[in-house]
């Protein structure tokens, strides 16, 4: 079995350690006793969260002069908040790629454009969100330093890459000419340059960095009510909206399923400051994961419903 598909597994691995460490049935009594209005008010937030999600996607989109029913793009998101539950890394969210390119009737090169603004401002809006965080703590984990170095540095180059036509253009000139096969430089070379005639720089989409800010807001308070549902009032809600992107970060890694494990012990870690039980703040993620993942399924039922692109798909990823 290849290296590749066994890294899924570590954080699968860390999960089930974390539950014996804790005890399950300490975790099944924690969640035995949670005020239900809280977690309906948690899930009430989820239309606002998709909508909001929809809309700053569709922003780039009409840039791009693509135009789609604004209904049409929230089943695609949906059905990639699905894909994003079940795959490592959410890498399934770029399936929105696919449905984009059958819907729109357009390539895979322009389709793939707006996925990455709209993720690149995604990972910006964590990333800032997250770094305010580590700063909090820093006296706390005095190593967070060099993580903080490591992310200012790898943001300037994120930046520096896709801020500008001209050094995307050398960049994707190098992974053409030294990293592509010979047999597919020239289609490389074709769809990079395609690629480039749509590309938009993140950094100056404003209106949806502004509603970025406000997706990951709704995402994080969904989390604090769920914790208010554990009865976790130790920590200020201030504090859930520059920590837990911490987390977010963390569960981004590949080596895990819909973050699973690696987010759950991150977070331990950083409301231990709070004195909070370790049994608490696990069920809390535990529950919260269960709840965006049911939310998820929805998109899976639209998904069911496009069997015939579902079939596209499959040819697509054999290519």
């Amino acid at each position: 079995m290849k290296l590749r598909k066994l890294l899924p597994i570590i954080g699968i691995v860390i999960f089930i350690l974390l539950i014996k460490k804790l005890g399950w049935q300490q975790i099944l009594n924690s969640i035995q006793n949670v005020n239900p209005w809280y977690i309906l008010l948690s899930i009430f937030i989820a239309p606002f969260l998709i909508f909001f999600q929809t809309l700053k996607w569709a922003l780039i989109l009409k840039k791009q002069d693509i135009h789609l029913p604004f209904w049409e793009l929230i089943k695609i998101q949906m059905i990639s908040s699905f894909y994003g539950v079940i795959t490592p890394g959410r890498l399934g969210y770029f399936i929105k790629i696919l449905y984009l390119k059958d819907k729109a009737k357009i390539s895979i090169a322009k389709s793939l454009t707006s996925i990455i603004v709209d993720r690149l401002v995604d990972f910006m809006i964590v990333f800032i969100l997250g770094v305010i965080g580590s700063l909090v703590i820093i006296n706390y984990y005095a190593n967070v330093t060099s993580h903080i170095i490591i992310a200012v540095i790898t943001l300037l180059i994120i930046e520096l890459i896709f801020a500008s036509k001209k050094v995307q253009h050398l960049f994707l000139s190098f992974i053409t000419n030294f990293l592509v096969p010979a047999k597919y430089k020239d289609h490389a070379a074709g769809f990079f340059k395609e690629y480039l005639e749509h590309s938009l720089n993140p950094f100056k989409q404003y209106k949806n960095i502004f509603l970025t800010f406000i997706v990951w807001g709704l995402i994080y308070t969904q989390l604090y009510l769920v914790s208010l549902s554990f009865g976790i009032k130790e920590i200020p809600y201030p504090y859930f909206l520059i920590l837990p992107p911490i987390a977010t970060i963390v569960s981004l890694v590949p080596i895990t399923v819909s973050g699973l494990g690696t987010r759950e012990v991150t977070l331990v870690g950083l409301f231990s400051l709070f004195h909070v039980t370790a049994t608490k703040i696990f069920s809390m993620s535990l529950l919260n994961t269960v709840i965006g993942t049911l939310i998820g399924l929805i998109g899976g039922f639209f998904a069911l419903k496009e069997e015939t692109l579902i079939k596209k798909v499959k040819e697509e990823t054999k290519k």
